[in-house]
């Protein structure tokens, strides 16, 4: 795909997202541990899982026990909710810009909707 045209894969696919969903790609997801460090002991390895505040994506980090005790991440997962990611999008397409220009489109949108 064209630089081009996955900027208007991007465009597109931004015109649906809820502004919940729009928050969390112009200033990353707002995580909260949903459950604390524990030991999976099927992996034995150590496990936090987060969630997001506004769009609910999940978040599982794995960590393994270091000699000195530290905890070392060794892996990373993600759970999206519906609709987060985008058809035809790469995912990790680093597209702040265009987001924002959406989030400031719809903020126009709606302070002409109010001043009418």
């Amino acid at each position: 795909m064209s630089n081009r045209a996955s900027k208007r894969a991007v465009k597109n696919g931004l015109k649906n997202q809820p502004n919940d969903f729009l928050a969390c790609r112009d200033m990353r997801h707002a995580w909260d541990v949903s459950t604390d460090y524990f030991l999976a002991e099927d992996d034995n390895c150590i496990i936090r899982e987060l969630e997001c505040m506004r769009c609910h994506a999940c978040r599982r980090d794995s960590f393994q026990i270091a000699r000195d005790r530290r905890l070392v991440r060794n892996g990373t997962s993600y759970t999206y909710p519906e609709g987060y990611l985008m058809k035809g999008v790469p995912r990790g397409n680093k597209s702040q810009d265009l987001v924002r220009g959406e989030i400031y489109r719809r903020m126009l949108a709606q302070a002409a909707e109010a001043s009418r």
